[in-house]
């Protein structure tokens, strides 16, 4: 008969914890997703009842990410929206326009840009209360999202 290993997998992506992490079970989580859910912790970014937009459908991080914000964790139960490279650019806008939160997950420079981004988003530094932000005030702080999600800086008027 065929026997199965009973040490433990120590990889996020292994049939067996990717299923448990999709049902909310304690697993071991892809490290690049869960490093973005630490991320927001870190930030004290909440999740709850927020509208997110994960652009990105892979495997590695934009699945995962998908499933592990509308999971009922410590952080999570957002309302998720996927998209990736083949959403249709008027649909991606309209997405990241009513999003709270946007979390890109493609390789592809130039996808995000600041005008697609909802007046009044909000940003936390550190331990700072939250701040709202205009479209002109993300202008300043676009090369941290840069630096930070590899997108590009958007041409000014």
């Amino acid at each position: 008969g065929v026997q199965t290993c009973a040490l433990p997998i120590f990889d996020g992506f292994h049939p067996l914890n990717f299923g448990k992490m999709a049902l909310g079970q304690k697993s071991m989580r892809p490290a690049t997703a869960y490093g973005i859910l630490k991320l927001l912790e870190y930030y004290q970014i909440d999740t709850k009842g927020k509208h997110v937009v994960v652009i990105g459908r892979s495997n590695i991080v934009g699945k995962p990410i998908s499933i592990m914000l509308g999971n009922d964790f410590s952080i999570g139960r957002a309302t998720v929206t996927s998209c990736d490279i083949n959403t249709p650019k008027w649909l991606l806008n309209e997405e990241c326009q009513k999003a709270d939160i946007v979390i890109v997950a493609v390789g592809k420079p130039c996808l995000v840009t600041a005008d697609m981004v909802k007046e009044g988003v909000g940003r936390t530094q550190g331990s700072e209360a939250e701040e709202t932000l205009s479209q002109d005030d993300l202008l300043d702080w676009w090369p941290v999202v840069m630096d930070a999600f590899n997108v590009s800086e958007p041409e000014t008027a």
